[in-house]
C-alpha cells in the first residue's frame, strides 16, 4: 500500500556571510503538499498553503511566526491555493485559488495579518477561474 501522507520539507533561503545563498531545511505543515509560500510582515513570519486530499479540510493556509519551526492553521480554503502574497507594510495577506470549471472564488484576503476569522472573498473585478500569481502595488 502506498503511503497516503507525505511530509514535505520546506527549503528556505538565507544569505550567507560571503553573500552566497544557502538553504536551510525547516519542517512544513504535516501530511500533504505545500502549494504556495509567502513571507509575512515580520522577518520570522511565513505563510504556507497546504493541500492534503486524504483528510478534511483538504486545503488550509498555515502561518508560522517563528521562521517555520511551528505552524498554526489560520484558514480552511474550499479549493487549492496557488499563490500567496503579503503586503509588507500593512500585513494584508492574499490567496489566489484554482477553481476549475469557471465556478468558485478566485481570491481571498485577510486585512488582519492572516488571523483566523478575518478572511473574506476578494475577487471583485477579477476574471477567470485561476489566480496563479498575485502581485501587490506598494504605491
Amino acid at each position: 500500500m502506498i503511503a497516503a501522507l507525505t511530509l514535505l520539507i520546506l527549503m528556505i533561503a538565507s544569505t550567507a556571510p560571503a553573500g552566497s545563498l544557502e538553504w536551510d531545511a525547516i519542517g512544513g505543515p504535516h501530511g500533504g503538499k505545500v502549494t504556495a509560500l509567502a513571507n509575512g510582515a515580520s522577518n520570522h513570519e511565513l505563510f504556507a498553503a497546504h493541500t492534503n486530499l486524504y483528510r478534511e479540510p483538504k486545503h488550509i493556509i498555515y502561518r508560522s511566526e517563528d521562521g517555520g519551526s511551528t505552524w498554526q492553521p489560520v484558514f480552511p480554503v474550499p479549493v487549492v491555493v496557488t499563490s500567496l502574497c503579503t503586503h509588507p507594510r500593512y500585513g494584508h495577506v492574499f490567496a489566489g485559488t484554482r477553481t476549475w470549471g469557471g465556478s468558485g472564488i478566485a481570491c481571498y484576503r485577510s486585512l488582519a495579518g492572516g488571523d483566523p476569522h478575518t478572511w473574506t472573498v476578494a475577487d471583485a473585478g477579477l476574471e477567470g477561474d485561476v489566480q496563479d500569481m498575485i502581485l501587490l502595488d506598494d504605491g
